[in-house]
Parts: structure tokens; sequence; C-alpha cells
């Protein structure tokens, strides 16, 4: 499984009428679209389905770390492991985390004591004495989107 891609062909990879990949070897390519954006994708099959994830974008994701997150995505796949299982989990955890964080930070800014369980599958309880307040995967992810909104800086009123 030779590379092919060099730092110059990646340099010189203009947009074109229609989006146009340039392979380097694995499964991995470079794909430009025609409004200039450049995408590291990988192709990769797994349980008789052909599937493809983004491996980042170019320039902020080298060649080299490209072909580092394609190698990764191949150990795991030479396991049985589905790569874009693993990226939405990372997912799912993270915007629990940030949802876990911005909970427990409000509740000290009042100076009450809260309790916050995250559940794998995604439900939230929320703690104080004797209440609670449980929320599904979806309405767990909706206020989360709306403390990310409001903690960068947004009314989360449509913006």
């Amino acid at each position: 499984m030779p590379d092919k891609l060099t730092q110059e062909l990646i340099r010189n990879a203009r947009p074109a009428e229609k989006a146009y990949r340039l392979f380097d070897g694995g499964g991995m390519y470079l794909e430009v679209s025609p409004n200039g954006s450049r995408y590291w994708r990988l192709k990769y099959r797994i349980d008789g389905r052909e599937k493809r994830i983004s491996l980042g974008v170019c320039p902020s994701v080298s060649l080299e770390q490209a072909r580092k997150r394609r190698d990764h995505a191949r150990r795991l796949v030479a396991q049985g492991i589905d790569p874009s299982s693993i990226k939405r989990q990372e997912k799912q955890l993270a915007s629990e985390a940030a949802l876990l964080e911005a909970a427990e930070l409000r509740a000290a800014a009042n100076g009450s004591r809260l309790k916050v369980t995250v559940y794998p599958e995604g439900m939230i309880e929320l703690w104080k004495g004797r209440q609670a307040l449980r929320l599904s995967t979806g309405e767990a992810a909706t206020i989360n989107n709306l403390l990310t909104s409001l903690l960068q800086g947004g009314s989360g009123h449509g913006e």
C-alpha cells in the first residue's frame, strides 16, 4: 500500500467545476470541492458494507496526520470495529461532558448542591435534594445545544 500523495500535489490541488479526489492509498483520499475546501476522507468496508469517514480538513490536518488517522481507523476495521461508531460515541461523550460541566458551574454559581448523573445511553438526571429532573436523550441533546450556545455568547434564539 504505497502512499501516493505529496505536499506538492496537495498544494497544487485547485477547485474544479465538480468535486474530485486525489488518492493516497489504503482507502484514503483528499476530496477537493468546487468551492475550494479540501477534506481528508477514508473509504473502508465493514460487515460487507462500504462506508466512509472524514479524517479532517486540509490544511488543518496535515498529510502525515491524515495518514496516522487512516492507519488507526484501518486497525479498528481489522478488529471488526466500525470507526464511525467510535467517532459517534466520542462526540456523544463530549456533548454529555459539556452538559455536565455547564450544570455543575451553574449550580456552583447559585451556591446550591446539584447532583448530575449522565447515563451511557444519553439520559440525564439532575438532583437537588429530593427533587429530580430526568431528561431523555433527545431532551438532553436539546438542552446541551442551548447551553453550548449560551456559553459561547449566543442568545440561544435562532443563532
